[in-house]
C-alpha cells in the first residue's frame, strides 16, 4: 500500500471539526491496516529471523497501543493530535523505506533460504539413508553386544581361574623361595661334602693302588681256593647225604616230640585233677582237725575251717613282701576261691593282695599253691588287661572283685592258713 495520496488528507485537517474527525479515523484504520500488513508479510517473509520479527512486533504494538490510547482524546486534541500525525507519518515514511530495503533483503534470504531448504531435503535424504545404515548397524551391535556379554561371562570366569591360579602360583613362588633356600644350604653343605670328597678320592687313590697289590695276590689265593673247591665239593655231597639222613631222623624226632606233647598234655590234665582231689581232701582233713580245736592262734580269723590274718591298718608293702610274712607266719596269700571266702578276704582292707599271679608264664593265672585258675574267677569288668606289666592280683572291699595290678606297688595283704594256731 502507498502512502502518497495521505498528504492531500492531512492538508484538509484545518476545514472543519467534522472533517478533521473523519481524516482522523481514517488515518488511524489506513495505519493500522498498513502495520498490520507489513506484519504479516514480516512474519511470512521472515520465519527464520526471529529476533528482527519481535523487534518490529514490539514497535507496531507499542504504536498501535498509542494509536488506541489516543483515539479518545483526539476530539479535544485534534490540533496537537495533527502535528504529532505528522510527525508519526514521517516517521512511518522513513520505516516505510526500511522495510521496503529489508524486504527485498528478506526476499533475497527467502531465495538463499529455499535453496538451503533444497540442500536440507538433499541432505535429509542423505542422513535418511544413513539412518537405515544406522538402524543395520545398531542391529549388527546389538548382536555384537550380546556376544560381547558372553565373551565377557567368559572373560570373568577366566579372569576369576586366572586369579585363582595367580594365588596358586604365588604360593608356588612361596615355597619355590623356601625350597631354594634349603637348596642354598644344601648347596653349601654339598661343596664342603665335595672337599671331603676329594679327600676321600685321594685316599681311596691309595687304596686302590694297594687293592691291586691285594688282587694279585687274591688271584694267586683264588688259584688256591678252586683246588680247596674240588676238594670241599667232594665233602659237600657227602654231607648232603648225611643231611638227608638227619632230616629223615629229624621227622620222625618230631612225630616222636609230637606224641610226646598230647602225653604230657594228658598227664597234666590228669595231674591237675590229682592236685585238685589232693586240695579238697586236705581241706577235709584240714575242717576235721578243726573241728577237734576250733580255734586259730591270736590274730587270726577263723572261717569255713580256715585261719585268715589280715595285715595291721595303714601298713602296706609289695605282693613279694606280703606272702613272705604270711610265709613267716606258717601260711601263705589268701586263695579265695568260693563267692563265700572271696567276701570274708575282703573284709579286712580297703584293698589286699591274694596269692594268684601269672608271674611265671604271661596269662597262666596260678594260685600260691601251684594250682592253675580253672574257671574265669572273680575279675573286675574289663579285667585282667595287663596294663603296665600287671602281673599280681588284689581285691577290693568296695567292688569285691579281682583286678590285677604291678607287683611293685604297696597293698595290704590278707594271709590264709589251714589247721590250729596257722599252720599248714
Amino acid at each position: 500500500m502507498s502512502f502518497g495520496g495521505d498528504s492531500r488528507y492531512l492538508m484538509t485537517i484545518d476545514d472543519g471539526g467534522k472533517n478533521e474527525r473523519s481524516l482522523s479515523l481514517v488515518w488511524r484504520i489506513g495505519a493500522a491496516v498498513v502495520c498490520l500488513v507489513l506484519l504479516l508479510l514480516t512474519v511470512i517473509l521472515v520465519a527464520h529471523n526471529t529476533s528482527a520479527i519481535n523487534s518490529w512486533d514490539a514497535k507496531y504494538e507499542d504504536l498501535i497501543s498509542n494509536l488506541t490510547k489516543d483515539r479518545g482524546t483526539r476530539d479535544k486534541q485534534d490540533k496537537t493530535e495533527s502535528s504529532s500525525l505528522t510527525q508519526t507519518r514521517d516517521i512511518a515514511s522513513v520505516e516505510r523505506d526500511a522495510l521496503r530495503n529489508e524486504r527485498e533483503a528478506l526476499k533475497e534470504e527467502r531465495e538463499a533460504l529455499t535453496s538451503e531448504r533444497n540442500q536440507l531435503q538433499n541432505y535429509s535424504s542423505s542422513l535418511t539413508k544413513d539412518r537405515d545404515a544406522l538402524k543395520d548397524e545398531r542391529e549388527a551391535l546389538k548382536e555384537e553386544r550380546g556376544q560381547l556379554k558372553i565373551y565377557s561371562s567368559n572373560m570373568t570366569k577366566e579372569r576369576d581361574d586366572l586369579r585363582d591360579e595367580r594365588k596358586a602360583l604365588r604360593d608356588e613362588r612361596a615355597a619355590l623361595k623356601n625350597e631354594r633356600d634349603q637348596l642354598k644350604i644344601q648347596s653349601s653343605n654339598l661343596t664342603e661334602y665335595k672337599g671331603v670328597l676329594k679327600e676321600e678320592q685321594g685316599a681311596i687313590k691309595d687304596e686302590r693302588d694297594a687293592l691291586a697289590i691285594e688282587r694279585a695276590a687274591l688271584k694267586v689265593e683264588r688259584n688256591n681256593l678252586k683246588v680247596l673247591t674240588f676238594n670241599l665239593t667232594k665233602d659237600r655231597d657227602t654231607l648232603i647225604d648225611e643231611r638227608d639222613a638227619l632230616r629223615i631222623e629229624r621227622n620222625q624226632l618230631k612225630i616222636h616230640s609230637s606224641n610226646l606233647t598230647k602225653e604230657m598234655g594228658i598227664l597234666q590234665s590228669k595231674y591237675n585233677t590229682v592236685a585238685l582231689r589232693r586240695d579238697r581232701l586236705q581241706e577235709e582233713l584240714n575242717r576235721l582237725n578243726l573241728n577237734q580245736t576250733a580255734s586259730c592262734l591270736p590274730g587270726w580269723n577263723l572261717h569255713n575251717n580256715k585261719c585268715y590274718y589280715y595285715s595291721p591298718k595303714g601298713k602296706t608293702d609289695t605282693w613279694e613282701n606280703s606272702r613272705a610274712d604270711c610265709l613267716a607266719r606258717g601260711g601263705d596269700l589268701a586263695m579265695p576261691k568260693t563267692q563265700d571266702e572271696l567276701v570274708f578276704v575282703s573284709k579286712g582292707n580297703s584293698y589286699s593282695w591274694i596269692g594268684l599271679s601269672d608271674k611265671l608264664q604271661e596269662g597262666v593265672w596260678q594260685w600260691v599253691d601251684g594250682t592253675d585258675l580253672e574257671d574265669l574267677g572273680f575279675w573286675k569288668e574289663g579285667e585282667p588287661n595287663d596294663q603296665g606289666s600287671e602281673d599280681c592280683v588284689e581285691v577290693s572291699r568296695s567292688q569285691v572283685k579281682w583286678n590285677d595290678a604291678p607287683c611293685r606297688n604297696k597293698f595290704p595283704w590278707t594271709c590264709e592258713a589251714f589247721g590250729p594256731g596257722g599252720s599248714n
